[in-house]
């Protein structure tokens, strides 16, 4: 217990996330995957709640936001696919700060982020669990990133179909 409560608390915190999930994925072994997206998406639920309740998103928007004129983050996307695209391209606490100043809804955000980490923490737990075993084949299995290429495909599929029945039901009423 205690070294979850240090993980989430480290979590909360801008600092590097792939340490802690191989330390994780080597301590807790078969139940690795499940928690450390657990603290991943708990450690984001907390940060947005307490950056909206101490209204430090309203601050930073007034005062360093405005003063720049312009978007930091500028993609033509609806806002899933950009927390999608973002969760794999930006350090998973950074952006965690940025969405909750940004005011990105939260569901919405979280939905993105537990598709988008799915294949990042599945892909360091297993790598992690390489290193523990007494095989001492290390390679890396490109079947992960073959399996990833898939997930980001499928699910963008599945997002246009959803759009598309949305926009025909609109058509119909």
């Amino acid at each position: 217990i205690i070294i979850f409560i240090i993980s989430y608390i480290y979590l909360i915190f801008p600092l590097p996330v792939t340490p802690l999930i191989l330390f994780n994925s080597i301590y807790f072994q078969e139940l690795a995957f499940y928690l450390n997206i657990l603290l991943i998406l708990s450690s984001f639920f907390s940060v947005y709640k307490l950056i909206n309740i101490i209204k430090l998103n309203l601050i930073i928007e007034k005062y360093i936001f405005s003063k720049l004129k312009k978007k930091i983050i500028s993609i033509n996307l609806n806002e899933f696919w950009r927390v999608f695209l973002l969760r794999i391209i930006i350090p998973i606490p950074l952006l965690n700060y940025y969405l909750a100043i940004k005011n990105y809804k939260l569901y919405s955000s979280l939905l993105a982020t537990l598709l988008a980490l799915i294949p990042y923490v599945f892909i360091i737990t297993g790598t992690s669990k390489n290193m523990i075993s007494d095989d001492l084949n290390l390679n890396f299995d490109y079947r992960y990133l073959i399996l990833y290429i898939f997930y980001a495909i499928s699910i963008f599929i599945l997002s246009k179909l959803i759009q598309k029945i949305k926009s025909s039901k609109s058509k119909i009423e």
